[in-house]
């Protein structure tokens, strides 16, 4: 992409806002969800990235978080499948021992004007993943704090 996107690579200082905390970021591996993984990790949170099939572009991101020494976890997968969701929320609880944080914001670009079938098969897919990522979250979405750690 020219000119080449500004994730704060090199820009963001982070002052440990997030110290202790866990996330899943959902569509990681490029744009606003790379900026946001970076940010976190300079916060001092430790980070699970979801993303569909972009190795490279996830990759990437990894890089940058572990530049900031936080723990990272890359989990690959389509978020419109319900039982993925289950896996992705699952996976930080299990191996962080929590889950404070939810960003989701998967997408899908579009170059070209699509047929209106399409594009409401598109909007059912967006659907389907708020949906799945929200019905993941279960209890672990209630707003409580659990005091562990990622060790």
């Amino acid at each position: 992409m020219q000119p080449k996107p500004d994730h704060g690579e090199t820009s963001y200082r982070g002052c440990d806002k997030l110290v202790g905390k866990a996330a899943v970021i959902t569509g990681g591996d490029l744009g606003i969800s790379r900026a946001v993984a970076i940010a976190y990790a300079r916060e001092e949170a430790d980070v699970l990235i979801s993303y569909l099939d972009e190795e490279d572009d996830a990759r990437e991101t990894q890089h940058w978080v572990e530049k900031a020494a936080r723990k990272y976890v890359l989990v690959p997968g389509e978020t419109a499948d319900p039982a993925h969701c289950r896996t992705t929320v699952q996976r930080p609880i299990d191996g962080f021992a929590r889950l404070d944080i939810l960003v989701n914001n998967a997408a899908f670009q579009r170059l070209a004007v699509a047929p209106r079938g399409v594009l409401q098969r598109r909007g059912l897919a967006l659907q389907l993943r708020l949906s799945s990522i929200s019905e993941s979250m279960g209890d672990h979405g209630s707003g409580d704090v659990d005091e562990g750690r990622f060790d």
